[in-house]
């Protein structure tokens, strides 16, 4: 049993411990170098993936689909639009009752990636020096700051990396030099143990980062942890 494809009634039970661990199991079978962190990266990222797909259907493509199945009906029953509308509150309710066992889903693996051990810095900078300057533009280390701080929350590894590169080598950011190539910054990526091996491997299959991962919530999650950074000075 995968561990997305669960009742929502019967989330919260013993199940959901033993699938967990063994799904675990399984993952770091698959990537030596992979941790738990990754793999609850990677469920949090596959359930988001499966609320999108969700429809959210109105009230009249509800019904048409009801009709569809119940076709035998007759429509000039006594009780034919009571049931309809039964049957539409039923359905209204099977939605719902997805959509949040995949909520509930996410909420769960959020506080199990809470309650693992916090990893130190993965990089430390002396006195407020760029540990970079081969990459991140500036004396200080704003910018790597602003790159570390994203990464800490990173979970689908090649579209946030994408969007972060992409994102403060452009012009109007200029964060990372604008002459440095992808493929070195995959290098660099593995060799500051942001990426396990078996990432590094992906991305050099796909040999460039992604210009279209600017989408979701990433730009969001970039400018809050920019202004933290660099705080925008009113009079």
């Amino acid at each position: 049993m995968e561990f997305l494809d669960y009742d929502p009634d019967r989330y919260l039970n013993d199940n959901s411990e033993f699938n967990y661990n063994y799904n675990l199991k399984r993952f770091l079978r698959v990537d030596e170098g992979a941790t738990e962190l990754d793999f609850i990266n990677s469920e949090i990222l596959k359930n988001e993936k499966i609320i999108e797909g969700i429809p959210v259907l109105i009230d009249t493509e509800l019904i048409q689909i009801i009709e569809s199945k119940h076709s035998s009906l007759q429509k000039t029953s006594p009780n034919y639009k009571e049931y309809i509308l039964h049957q539409l509150e039923v359905e209204r309710k099977k939605l719902s009752r997805k959509r949040q066992g995949y909520l509930n889903g996410i909420e769960d693996l959020i506080i199990r990636k809470n309650r693992l051990p916090q990893p130190a810095q993965k990089v430390t900078t002396a006195q407020n020096t760029n540990p970079f300057p081969e990459i991140f533009n500036g004396d200080d280390d704003k910018a790597f700051n602003v790159f570390n701080d994203f990464a800490i929350e990173v979970t689908d590894y090649y579209l946030d990396y994408s969007f972060i590169f992409q994102k403060m080598k452009s012009k109007e950011e200029n964060l990372i030099k604008s002459n440095y190539r992808h493929k070195s910054f995959m290098n660099w990526l593995l060799e500051n143990k942001f990426i396990t091996e078996k990432t590094h491997n992906d991305f050099f299959d796909k040999e460039t980062f992604s210009s279209k991962a600017d989408k979701g919530m990433r730009p969001t999650r970039y400018y809050s942890i920019k202004n933290r950074h660099f705080p925008t000075v009113t009079d």
